[in-house]
């Protein structure tokens, strides 16, 4: 993992040329091995549209479509800095092994990588929640994951007085059974 940048973004749809620009500039003034989308709202995701949105350089992708105007993930590696590999396509998320360019499928320096976009409806918070948990059984050895949940670990992370905390502490109990960590970003 050591000198791979990602760039996570829920980018609220890309239907727009204006929000595809967006995306493009900041990708290549960043410069991202890999980068995440979460909310594309895209059914189909071409190679002309990576091309066009990411760069030539991105030629390794893998995504889950839009359902009708919902969701929506994309995960594009750097062909200069990323392999990406055995592809797990969920409901709410995307998985790839990810190995350095310059590394050789038998060395030990893959990783696992998902991206999320976690349901706002409660009824499918806790199917969300299995699947990380799957995901997590399948993919022995280090592992991100990266997105928007749509779910909150404490109520600061919430910005207005509508908390659910009994979605909050499964949440919370997952992510701890998982050994997964709130990295705090700013910016």
């Amino acid at each position: 993992m050591a000198n791979t940048t990602i760039l996570s973004w829920n980018v609220c749809g890309l239907n727009a040329q204006a929000r595809r620009d967006n995306v493009r500039t900041l990708t290549e003034d960043l410069k991202p091995s890999i980068v995440c989308l979460q909310e594309t709202k895209l059914d189909v995701i071409s190679e002309y549209t990576i091309f066009s949105l990411l760069g030539r350089d991105f030629a390794e992708f893998a995504y889950v479509p839009a359902s009708s105007t919902r969701g929506g993930i994309l995960i594009a590696g750097r062909r200069s800095s990323v392999v990406l590999s055995d592809v797990l396509l969920g409901c709410f998320s995307i998985t790839v092994a990810v190995r350095p360019a310059s590394s050789t499928a038998n060395d030990d320096a893959k990783w696992w990588l998902s991206s999320v976009y976690g349901p706002s409806e409660d009824g499918d918070k806790s199917i969300f929640l299995e699947e990380l948990e799957a995901i997590r059984e399948d993919c022995t050895g280090p592992w991100t994951v990266t997105g928007d949940f749509n779910l909150i670990l404490s109520e600061q992370d919430k910005n207005n007085d509508r908390v659910d905390r009994a979605n909050m502490r499964r949440f919370r109990r997952t992510a701890h059974a998982l050994g997964l960590h709130d990295l705090n970003l700013h910016g």
